[in-house]
């Protein structure tokens, strides 16, 4: 199940890139997974979900 989503821009901009690169590395660090990335005029937005754990107990058992 997913537990939050988040919209990250990059812009390509050689002197603004590292703001939303930054904020995409942080957010992948907190356990978000990218979704897809979708190209605009000026730079990328990149959607990110966080998934709740699945407890391996219960993981098991769904395989059975």
């Amino acid at each position: 199940k997913m537990t939050a989503m988040k919209f990250v821009g990059v812009i390509f901009d050689p002197e603004k890139f590292k703001a939303g690169e930054e904020e995409i590395n942080d957010a992948l660090a907190d356990g978000f997974e990218v979704i897809q990335d979708f190209q605009t005029g000026g730079g990328i937005v990149m959607a990110l979900g966080k998934w709740e754990k699945i407890d391996e107990k219960v993981k098991n058992e769904w395989n059975k």
